[in-house]
């Protein structure tokens, strides 16, 4: 029996992330915080700082 649920956020340009700009997401992507500098719900645990610049802004062009 599970103990929660986690329901992923939208990530479509209708989602969360409609107004962020690209460095915004580059930020939350590397350093897993928000806009405001504050640690975000929406990225995983996962140490993601030494993702290239390229596969990053792959990301990015899919979203």
């Amino acid at each position: 029996m599970p103990l929660s649920s986690f329901t992923p956020p939208n990530l479509t340009p209708g989602g969360s992330l409609a107004d962020w700009s690209d460095g915004e997401i580059v930020r939350v992507i590397r350093e897993g915080t928000d806009r405001n500098g504050h640690l975000s719900t929406m990225m995983s645990i996962l140490d993601f700082s030494s993702i290239s610049d390229d596969d990053i802004y792959s990301i990015i062009a899919f979203i």
